[in-house]
């Protein structure tokens, strides 16, 4: 068990804990190696890692830092932490598959570790109450309203493979219901049926339709949005869509 304050416990590669964790009093930080990582939240501040033996865990701590290898953040129902989460130099994961509440991610920038979702700046990520940074792929859960939405910054979502992408920086996604622009522009490119709503918001957004592009959802444009007259034209599945009227001259 940690000592009053904030502590710091690394578990280096190859550490094998026999045990359980306990933060204590302060701001606590639990990091990872340079090895692949799995931290799994399952109630407040409190979960499982891959590096403790089986049926042990983690508590009291507010903080989780992947290290430099692949890191998995899997957050199931109850699970949350009071700090922010690090997703370090390797492809890091955050995992909402588990859980079947409405979940939302509001990013705020990206690096080359990979996006950011920071509540300090504005932005926000369910069950994690700080944020997190260095994130590379995005699972959302089963609930049929989770949103992903984008920060003030010209980006691509490229809807065939799920990805989102800033300049040479791109993220991967997967079970969202709805994807929102920002103030940027914004292009979506579809070239299969696609399921979500999709959301321009803010700036000139475009929609460019390959092949047999099919979206079952609806389609919102902000003010000045070329996503109002272009995804207007897109094959639109009728059962759940509503297309959005073309822009008037």
């Amino acid at each position: 068990m940690a000592q009053a304050g904030d502590d710091t416990i690394t578990l280096a590669t190859g550490a094998d804990l026999t045990g359980n964790l306990t933060g204590g009093d302060g701001e606590d930080s639990l990091v990872g190696g340079s090895g692949a990582d799995t931290f799994t939240l399952t109630g407040t501040d409190s979960g499982t890692m891959d590096k403790l033996t089986t049926g042990n865990t983690w508590a009291e701590i507010e903080n989780l830092s992947g290290g430099d290898g692949d890191n998995t953040f899997a957050v199931e129902t109850g699970g949350e932490i009071s700090g922010s989460l690090t997703g370090g130099v390797g492809t890091s994961t955050m995992d909402y598959s588990a859980r079947s509440d409405s979940l939302s991610v509001t990013f705020t920038g990206s690096s080359a570790e990979g996006f950011a979702a920071e509540s300090a700046q504005g932005g926000s990520a369910t069950a994690i109450t700080n944020g997190f940074t260095g994130i590379d792929a995005l699972t959302a859960g089963r609930a049929r309203d989770d949103t992903l939405t984008d920060y003030d910054v010209d980006a691509v979502w490229t809807l065939a493979n799920s990805t989102y992408a800033v300049g040479s920086l791109s993220l991967e996604f997967s079970g969202f219901d709805r994807l929102i622009g920002d103030s940027g522009k914004d292009g979506f490119t579809l070239s299969r049926a696609f399921t979500a709503d999709l959301d321009g918001a803010g700036g000139d957004d475009t929609c460019t339709l390959t092949g047999n592009a099919k979206v079952r959802g609806n389609l919102i444009g902000g003010d000045g949005d070329a996503i109002k007259s272009a995804c207007a034209m897109m094959r639109l599945l009728p059962a759940t869509s509503t297309p959005v009227p073309a822009m008037t001259p």
